[in-house]
């Protein structure tokens, strides 16, 4: 299972924590959805994902017909706007795909080249992979193989993400009324764990109660924020065809969806961001795309063994993450690899192309590219 972020918890530029997680109802589990995201291990779930639910309470979207939203949530937006949101999420989903690869042929291209000339789009790509998910210095054939095989992983995962989208195998379920989780009255009084499940959904998810309702936050979760308020929660599903992940948008989370990541494309804002030096958490904070990516990267029904889990949120953690872990050769075992908000970040990141954010910050990429990369890497 998953939390997102706590609600109301990006309020600062530094500190915002973008906290994104997700719930797995089988043998491990991993944090709510939208607000605080922090990862629940659970040993046993005596309540599997159930694939189907009552049809006539949801509504395929036009343009991703397996992705569903139930009736909770179009009381929030019509199904021409969720349908909207997706198709913008996959602008971003196959902009970040395209862009994984480029990053990973330019390690590969340049393994033999100590110093290799990158152009201002080449350059903001490579500096914000390396501040995510690991340095490396183009004179170490090492250090680039080890943030290459890195690259493999997350070009994999880039993939996943995006052909889900496009090629409508994404599966998911949207459900948008925390007051509809309540306890399953059928759970025999020998077994003591309680189980959340919709009332009104006998044939929907079950989730072990964790916590006093489906989107407080646990006391013992891994990432912290113990007893705040999650912006989603994700169940997910088994690595089968026909098995939907599922998310529920707590009640908090209404107040973040102001705009869509695209809107920096625009001229004015494009001038706005690099005049300011936006924060890309501050860019991206209160926007769909950066939820959906992080709680998509969490449904295993999608990512099978590239599944994101939950280890830091917020750009802050997570580039420290990628400090103390960059020694680490294995790839599979690489913490920024497998963490959710810096596939979040990375794929939001790389999208906003009028920007090396390198420093975290919005800077100029023709400018940025002007620096020997060789100084500011290790």
């Amino acid at each position: 299972m998953g939390f997102g972020r706590p609600a109301g918890a990006f309020r600062t530029l530094l500190g915002q924590l973008i906290l994104l997680t997700q719930i797995v109802l089988i043998a491990q589990a991993h944090p709510y959805g939208n607000h605080p995201t922090f990862p629940v291990g659970v040993e046993e779930n005596l309540h599997p994902v159930v694939a189907r639910a009552s049809e006539a309470q949801f509504t395929a979207l036009p343009s991703s017909g397996r992705i569903r939203v139930h009736t909770s949530c179009l009381r929030h937006f019509d199904l021409n706007q969720w349908d909207s949101t997706i198709n913008q999420l996959k602008g971003v989903a196959n902009y970040g795909k395209v862009a994984t690869q480029m990053t990973l042929d330019m390690i590969n291209d340049n393994m033999k080249n100590d110093n290799p000339t990158l152009h201002p789009q080449q350059r903001r790509m490579i500096d914000l992979f390396m501040v995510l998910y690991g340095s490396f210095r183009w004179d170490d054939v090492a250090a680039k193989m080890r943030v290459r095989d890195r690259a493999v992983r997350v070009n994999r995962m880039a993939a996943l993400f995006a052909n889900g989208l496009i090629q409508n195998t994404a599966n998911w379920n949207f459900f948008c009324d925390e007051s509809e989780w309540v306890l399953d009255p059928n759970v025999p009084p020998e077994i003591p764990t309680k189980f959340w499940w919709i009332k009104d959904l006998p044939a929907g998810p079950r989730m072990p109660k964790l916590s006093d309702s489906l989107c407080t936050i646990p006391d013992d979760y891994k990432a912290g924020y113990g007893g705040v308020q999650a912006e989603a929660v994700t169940l997910t599903a088994e690595h089968i065809q026909g098995n939907p992940n599922w998310i529920t948008f707590c009640d908090g989370v209404w107040e973040v969806f102001q705009f869509q990541t695209h809107i920096w494309h625009l001229p004015d804002k494009k001038a706005e961001a690099l005049r300011n030096a936006y924060f890309l958490a501050d860019m991206i904070n209160n926007t769909p795309e950066r939820l959906l990516a992080h709680e998509f990267t969490h449904g295993k029904g999608q990512f099978g063994e590239y599944l994101g889990r939950d280890e830091v949120y917020g750009w802050v953690e997570i580039v420290e993450l990628a400090k103390k872990d960059n020694a680490q050769t294995d790839a599979t075992q690489s913490k920024p690899v497998i963490n959710a908000d810096t596939f979040t970040y990375w794929i939001n990141g790389v999208f906003l192309e009028m920007c090396n954010f390198r420093s975290g910050r919005c800077e100029d990429p023709d400018q940025a590219a002007q620096t020997p990369q060789n100084s500011d890497s290790s």
